[in-house]
């Protein structure tokens, strides 16, 4: 593979990366400074390649059926919580119980940015 087709297939996966993070409203989970390494990132590739960045739509409102889901490690270490502080909050009513899939639980992103929201308001 040459140079070029190698930076062309290089910016049509970030590209495929970032519309995919568009559409399914899944933008939230990517890097703080995703943004700005993608627009530098296919700028540079663009430049060399020759090829215009492909610009990504506004991302729909996620919505619990399409958010992203979370493992239990992932809700500890964005709510700084440890397990037994989460389930037991859970217990008590005060965060969001799980969705169970399968025998894994599972929470929505949306429901657990929701109540970060609701808890530093």
């Amino acid at each position: 593979m040459d140079t070029s087709t190698a930076l062309r297939t290089a910016i049509e996966l970030l590209t495929q990366v970032a519309d995919r993070a568009c559409a399914n409203g899944a933008i939230a989970a990517l890097p703080p400074d995703f943004d700005d390494r993608y627009d530098e990132l296919t700028d540079a590739l663009s430049g060399i390649a020759g090829q215009p960045r492909a610009a990504c739509s506004q991302p729909p409102a996620a919505t619990k059926s399409t958010a992203a889901l979370m493992t239990a490690r992932e809700v500890m270490a964005d709510t700084a919580m440890s397990r037994s502080t989460l389930y037991r909050l859970i217990r008590e009513g005060r965060f969001p119980a799980p969705a169970k899939v399968g025998t894994m639980s599972r929470w929505h992103a949306t429901a657990v940015a929701d109540w970060k929201a609701r808890l530093f308001a």
